[in-house]
Formats: C-alpha cells, structure tokens, sequence
C-alpha cells in the first residue's frame, strides 16, 4: 500500500505531494510511517517544534490512523490529538504539525503485472444505399429490383423481336 500525502509549509506557503509506500512484513495488509525532523523521516521536515519521531501514519484495513507521537502535539481539524492514541483519519481531515499543515489519502497498490491493452472493438458497419427521394421509383430496394427485372425482360424482349427479323 501506499499513502500520498499532502504536505503544505506555514512558513514558506508551498504544498507538495508525496506518494510513500507503507509496508512491513509483520504486516501484510498494512504497515507504519514515521514523520518528523529525524534522518529517518521518508519526508525531510524542519522546525523547532518538531520531534525526530513528531506522528505516525497506521494503514489497517478500515482506512488510516494517526498517532502522535511528540511532546509539541499534533492536531486533526483543530482537535489536538492524546499523545500515543490513534486517531482515525479520513482524507478530507488537516492534520497540523508545528509548521506544517497535511492531508493523507490511502492508495492502494497496482499490480506488477504488465497491462495487456485491449483493442477497441470493431463494430461492423452496415452497408446501406443512400435514401432516394420520395415517392420515387427508387424509394426501396425492392422496387429498384423489380425495375431492373422489367428491364432486363423488356430488352430480351426487343432482341427476340429483332432476331426473327
């Protein structure tokens, strides 16, 4: 799995997003990410009111979690969280740091797999004679044939006619 978030500086005003994986083998559909101003963060964030280790993103299978992990605090639309306690976070919630202000959504994985592209189906097209004017001999196919019977007859016709002469 992965988690993307959302990650705006207070202090310099610009946003930027980040898709990070969050696995671990002791948990298979889910896994653990760490924030803060450590050499460990996924994220390099600074600020003198950061822990190394400020929260922690929990993906489980009802969604994600945060769980602060620091002594300055952190907040999820205004609600400072308990220290170590989980938090269930949905995507439209702000999570604020000191300094920092994120948004989290879950992504799950893609498949490895390579993608067969699919040929777009082909739809025979039917063939059809252009509409006569109406009321025309013409107007059907039908009435064109017996037409061309008539006179393809009347021309065996006239050569008959013709050869006894």
């Amino acid at each position: 799995m992965e988690l993307e978030l959302t990650i705006e500086s207070k202090q310099t005003g610009s946003t930027e997003t980040k898709r990070l994986p969050i696995s671990s083998p002791g948990q298979p559909k889910g896994g653990r990410l760490v924030l803060g101003r450590g050499p460990e963060s996924p994220v390099a964030l600074e600020g003198t009111g950061l822990s190394r280790e400020h929260l922690a993103f929990e993906v489980n299978g009802n969604g994600c979690e945060v769980i602060d992990l620091s002594a300055n605090g952190t907040w999820v639309n205004g609600q400072r969280l308990t220290a170590g306690k989980k938090y269930p976070a949905k995507s439209t919630d702000r999570i604020e740091i000191p300094g920092y202000s994120l948004g989290c959504t879950v992504v799950a994985e893609v498949s490895k797999a390579p993608v067969k592209k699919e040929e777009p189906a082909k739809t025979p097209v039917p063939k059809t004679t252009p509409p006569a004017a109406a009321g025309s001999l013409f107007s059907s196919p039908t009435a064109l044939e017996l037409w061309t019977v008539v006179m393809v007859l009347a021309a065996l016709v006239v050569l008959i006619i013709f050869v006894k002469l």
